[in-house]
């Protein structure tokens, strides 16, 4: 990997200014200070990333006593302070200064004082003390992330004496003994993951190796904050390398440990099966793990050039699709093929497990999509199979507009799930899928006013013009008229209100008279 040492040549302008200003702080009001950006900022900055992160790291002041004197020196308001709220898992005090620099921009900037963190057996909580540079290094999570930049020499300190190498190397490691980095704060086991699937990494054997420790695992368990588990995994979502991620945590049994305690309690306790089991039947040549994994690969290419929040649902629908498979209550034998397993209805029980498993991690915002993207995925098959015409291929696009689903996206999963079914691709099974695909942007394109991809979800006759035209009160017979004109647009989507006025009369003149008669008399 290419990476270049002279941060001091790379700085613009703002960061000059800035540097300049916290220079002059020291020299005017704290003479024996030194001050070293830390972290993120200097790795990015190795790697010609642009950063705007900037954390400052202190020496012999705590950090929100120099931001007051940082706000003092350019007379402007008192730093935010934000004090350490162990329970949420915020170990150190820092303090938040919005600098105003020449070019109209407020740089945002953490202070805090260099320290090292001492763990008790039993808690991820630290007792927090002031340390050196040298010990504040050492307790950090990562090599990559144990680096300085000097604001007084200009210059990258390594006390770690890794950091840089392992840049260079693309190594993931930590800078103490990994069983003891890790034993102090279990999150960092996560962390290592997403910074693997952040620069296509290596991880050290040493640090892979106690990535897999039993103990550690139930640590994970015990002392971290499921909230703070699932914002990690969000973040290794947001990588374009997120199918390696997945197959580490998948590998290191960290994934499956979230699922067992996800459904603690549940009719899906014990009745699981392990994620590598065989499929056994004429479709599938992969274990459900091996067939979900491609499916997140081939999600992951065509989701590119996406949005990251747009990657990150799709590549969790692809995680979630087919777990279901695993729930041994719905296995049943094949009356197709005999000998073979059947997994008829799993796309509604993966769909319960999302709900399970994101409610476990705290990340309920998804829940939602990636439930429906999970129980709708079949949906294409199905219209393959059915070989749908035009009225089909409308009332999909419909009813998924109606849940506030892009048929697109349903779609795209289904061809990732067609394509995943072995290690080589059918080149039949493309050509089949982009016909579809050829076919349903047709269907759109014959309602009468399609709009980002989505037609009119709503019937073409609301409730109140179906109560005049009936001479009917509001009641369940209007769902049953709305359903029959959504029918009618599936078959004729450029229908007028006209004739679906007439088409009601015909059909439901008799039935209203009825209903009123009905409501009269009861």
């Amino acid at each position: 990997m290419n990476v270049d040492l002279n941060i001091s040549s790379k700085l613009n302008n703002d960061e000059k200014e800035l540097f300049s200003i916290l220079l002059k702080v020291v020299e005017k009001y704290a003479p024996r200070v030194t001050l070293r950006i830390a972290g993120g900022w200097v790795r990015d900055h190795i790697l010609g990333t642009p950063s705007d992160d900037i954390d400052v790291m202190i020496d012999y002041m705590a950090g929100q006593d120099f931001a007051k004197l940082v706000t003092q020196y350019l007379n402007i308001k008192d730093p935010n302070v934000i004090q350490a709220n162990p329970e949420a898992s915020k170990h150190i005090t820092t303090a938040k200064c919005y600098i105003p620099l020449s070019s109209g921009k407020k740089q945002e900037v953490d202070f805090a004082q260099a320290r090292q963190e001492i763990y008790k057996e039993d808690s991820r909580i630290p007792d927090i003390q002031p340390a050196t540079p040298q010990q504040d290094a050492y307790k950090r999570d990562l090599t990559i992330n144990s680096l300085f930049y000097n604001l007084r020499t200009g210059q990258i300190e390594d006390f770690t004496g890794k950091g840089i190498k392992d840049i260079i190397t693309n190594t993931i490691q930590t800078p103490e003994d990994p069983l003891k980095t890790f034993s102090d704060d279990p999150l960092r086991i996560w962390r290592v993951v997403r910074f693997c699937a952040k620069y296509n990494g290596q991880i050290d054997p040493e640090t892979y190796k106690a990535l897999t420790n039993p103990k550690l695992r139930d640590e994970i368990k015990n002392k971290v904050s499921k909230e703070r588990i699932g914002q990690e995994f969000i973040k290794i979502l947001k990588n374009p390398n997120a199918d390696k991620a997945l197959q580490i945590l998948k590998d290191t049994g960290l994934w499956e440990d979230i699922i067992s305690e996800a459904i603690k309690g549940t009719p899906y306790e014990g009745q699981l099966a392990p994620l590598n089991m065989e499929q056994n039947n004429p479709w599938h040549t992969l274990t459900v793990w091996g067939h979900t994994l491609q499916v997140v690969i081939n999600i992951l290419s065509q989701y590119k050039n996406a949005e990251p929040e747009r990657r990150i649902v799709m590549t969790l629908a692809a995680l979630m699709h087919d777990l279901g498979k695993t729930y041994k209550k719905i296995w049943s034998d094949s009356k197709s093929h005999p000998g073979k397993t059947s997994y008829i209805g799993h796309e509604f029980e993966s769909a319960k497990l999302v709900e399970l498993i994101f409610k476990y991690l705290k990340i309920e915002p998804y829940i939602k999509e990636i439930a429906l993207l999970s129980r709708l995925h079949m949906r294409p098959h199905s219209l393959l199979q059915q070989k749908a015409g035009d009225k089909g291929l409308r009332k999909f696009i419909r009813e998924t507009g109606e849940i506030s689903l892009n048929w697109l996206d349903v779609f795209n999963l289904a061809v990732a799930d067609a394509q995943a079914k072995s290690t080589v691709q059918d080149p039949e099974i493309t050509q089949r899928y982009q016909q579809l695909k050829s076919n349903l942007q047709n269907a759109l394109q014959s309602f009468s006013t399609p709009q980002q991809d989505k037609p009119y979800t709503k019937p073409i006759l609301n409730g109140n013009e179906i109560t005049q035209i009936l001479n009917i009160k509001p009641g369940p017979i209007i769902k049953e008229v709305i359903d029959y004109l959504k029918d009618l647009r599936d078959e004729n989507p450029n229908i007028t209100k006209e004739e679906a006025t007439e088409k009601i009369k015909e059909k439901f003149s008799k039935t209203a008279k009825s209903f009123i008669i009905t409501k009269i008399y009861t």
